[in-house]
């Protein structure tokens, strides 16, 4: 293949993308028994800001549990989190080049942290962002995946031919 007649992101082979992020799944999979997503971090850093007030008195109310200890604090998606930024942040470092990239508007603080709580929020509300949706529940035959996935691209076609 020509470099004049490759896509636009410079790649030959596009679907090496999407067999990369299968395998990641898959590895994700046999290794630790649950598919890679980061949607949960958002609430497992909600129930470490509230763990300190826990009071084991109101689960026993609630008839939820034996009201003897806390629950444990779950870290493991906050931590893949984590290592997303710290990964993302190596590569800009390593590779300042990808960071020159055309077309990316520049945000406005306020403007992104607003739009990051709204995709957040969103993602809690779905039970997932759509790409985990896309990706992981999709590949997992996920009849709520299949109905999210769809509803995103009908919204999408609809918006597009409305605006445009």
């Amino acid at each position: 293949m020509s470099i004049a007649s490759r896509p636009a992101g410079g790649s030959s082979f596009p679907a090496a993308g999407g067999l990369l992020i299968g395998l990641a799944q898959l590895v994700s999979l046999l290794l630790r028994g649950n598919a890679v997503g980061v949607s949960a971090a958002y609430e497992d850093v909600g129930e470490c800001v509230w763990w300190p007030f826990y009071s084991p008195e109101s689960e026993s109310e609630s008839g939820s549990g034996d009201g003897s200890k806390r629950p444990s604090l779950k870290t493991s998606s906050i931590a893949f989190a984590v290592g997303i930024v710290i990964g993302s942040r190596a590569l800009a470092v390593l590779t300042p080049g990808l960071l020159h990239l055309s077309g990316v508007p520049d945000v406005p603080m306020l403007q992104g942290v607003l739009g990051g709580f709204t995709m957040v929020l969103g993602a809690r509300v779905a039970g997932g962002c759509t790409s985990g949706h896309g990706i992981t529940g999709m590949s997992l035959l996920s009849i709520s995946s299949f109905v999210t996935i769809g509803s995103a691209l009908a919204t999408g076609v609809l918006t597009a031919s409305l605006v445009w």
